[in-house]
């Protein structure tokens, strides 16, 4: 629904509950305001982003690759289509400002799991890996887990797969290319006005989620993702992960082996002169407000003791922000008609409330950071648990608006800032390399108990660890 049609229809609702529940609510002495809040909201600047999805900030050749199709039959035109898609992509590219090379080009006939892996063992054997292999195959038959599964942890080569029904949808390249240069450590766009109380020297900003397993999924344990920066742009993220059991509480169980994962990542950046983050900035994903307290306690004290672990002398300010999605909040514009508002009358992007609606004990905000183009757009809701770093309100709002933008899979500005889209890909990527084993699972299943889902984590953990080639990289995008 559109946001004047949404509100219109919860009006219509209370409006019928107060007529309907008058007696009762007159016994209780309750009243009912049927009339929406109304409040001032600000509409932080829109940074200027240098690149978009026509001519990319920049862009990355692409050699030597490779274009590998699996399928258990392929039709008559397969192979014009794949030359046709080749073309294609390579015109897209040239216009993105990407050079592209023609590909070494392979057709193999899925015959069971053993495919996927012979495919690999002769990657293996080339003298040297190439720095990208594209695969086409079916929707949901598997591959793609045993794909992912024996790239990004038995060899460390970078891939990108696509469906073979996509193989005719010209509208797909412009998209698979923005993934491919961010997989080639190039950068699709690049915020110019970076401000210094915004991106501050020596920040780091850690995006955190937890991935608990549907009914659905072939697996039974969790899986914790932390992503991190390591440049001074905020845009490129090394990646930890880890499977733990499945728990009611959202705590990530080895935050602090996880942290120190990323602090080395930083350290060892060449731009980085092995100095260590001053400040680090945490995005959580995925905390209820009465987990708040529960999982600040665990986590921030995890912190401490991963930058100890690195140096007893080192401590960095630290601020802990949690990030949540699923509240029924909404907002709309009083004047439909603002030269601002989106064409379904949505709030503009940058839209932020820090007053009225919010909690006036919490350091909390609202910020709806993207473009509305369908129904009523949800604003994210942003709670300070913990804060070294002496935000103002307005100081973490422009940084949270800020760390929206420039993400590897799309030129738009997201709902969320980008580490914490970053984890949770990185915790689905894991999710895949765990289905890849699902074999090994059943074993495991059979081998121990409910009660031991603590062992099983831990032999999943030694058989997902991403090779050291990728780690660094966006292989999870």
């Amino acid at each position: 629904q559109r946001p004047k049609e949404r509100f219109e229809f919860v009006k219509d609702t209370v409006n019928k509950i107060a007529t309907e529940s008058k007696d009762l609510f007159d016994e209780l002495g309750i009243s009912l305001d049927t009339k929406p809040i109304e409040f001032n909201a600000r509409v932080l600047d829109k940074p200027v982003c240098m690149g978009d999805d026509r001519k990319l900030f920049e862009a990355k050749p692409l050699s030597d690759w490779f274009f590998v199709s699996i399928a258990p039959h392929f039709d008559a035109n397969h192979d014009s289509n794949v030359e046709d898609f080749i073309s294609r992509l390579t015109a897209e590219a040239k216009r993105m400002g990407i050079t592209v090379s023609k590909p070494f080009v392979k057709k193999v006939d899925y015959r069971g799991a053993d495919t996927v892996k012979l495919v690999f063992e002769k990657i293996k054997c080339l003298p040297t890996l190439p720095p990208l292999v594209v695969f086409c195959i079916p929707y949901g038959d598997g591959t793609y887990h045993q794909i992912k599964h024996m790239a990004d942890i038995d060899v460390g080569v970078m891939t990108q797969c696509m469906k073979i029904s996509n193989l005719m949808v010209r509208s797909c390249v412009r998209n698979l290319l923005l993934k491919i240069n961010g997989k080639l450590d190039g950068k699709n766009t690049m915020i110019r006005d970076t401000k210094p109380l915004v991106f501050t020297t020596g920040l780091m900003v850690i995006g955190a989620d937890v991935t608990h397993p549907a009914p659905a999924d072939r697996m039974f344990s969790s899986v914790a993702a932390l992503v991190g920066s390591y440049d001074p742009q905020l845009t490129r993220y090394s990646a930890a992960i880890r499977v733990q059991k499945r728990s009611k509480e959202e705590m990530i169980l080895a935050f602090k082996d996880m942290v120190v994962e990323l602090l080395y990542a930083y350290k060892g950046v060449k731009a980085n002169n092995q100095n260590l983050p001053t400040s680090l900035v945490v995005f959580r994903d995925g905390v209820s407000q009465g987990q708040f307290e529960h999982v600040l306690r665990h986590e921030h004290k995890q912190l401490l003791a991963a930058c100890a672990t690195i140096d007893l002398n080192y401590k960095p300010k630290i601020t802990f922000v949690v990030v949540q999605k699923r509240h029924n909040t909404r907002l709309m514009p009083q004047n439909p008609y603002d030269k601002d508002v989106s064409k379904v009358g949505n709030i503009p992007a940058g839209t932020v409330v820090d007053t009225k609606i919010v909690d006036p004990v919490l350091f909390e905000y609202y910020l709806c950071s993207h473009e509305g183009a369908i129904g009523t757009s949800r604003p994210a809701k942003y709670v300070v648990l913990h804060d070294d770093n002496g935000f103002t309100f307005d100081a973490i709002e422009r940084l949270s608006y800020y760390l929206c933008h420039a993400y590897v899979r799309s030129t738009k500005s997201l709902s969320v800032p980008i580490p914490v889209m970053y984890a949770h890909l990185a915790a689905k990527r894991a999710k895949d390399h765990i289905i890849a084993r699902n074999q090994h699972m059943k074993t495991l299943e059979k081998q121990y108990d409910g009660d031991d889902e603590h062992r099983v984590a831990l032999e999943l953990n030694a058989r997902i660890k991403v090779n050291d080639s990728l780690r660094n990289h966006f292989y999870y995008c």
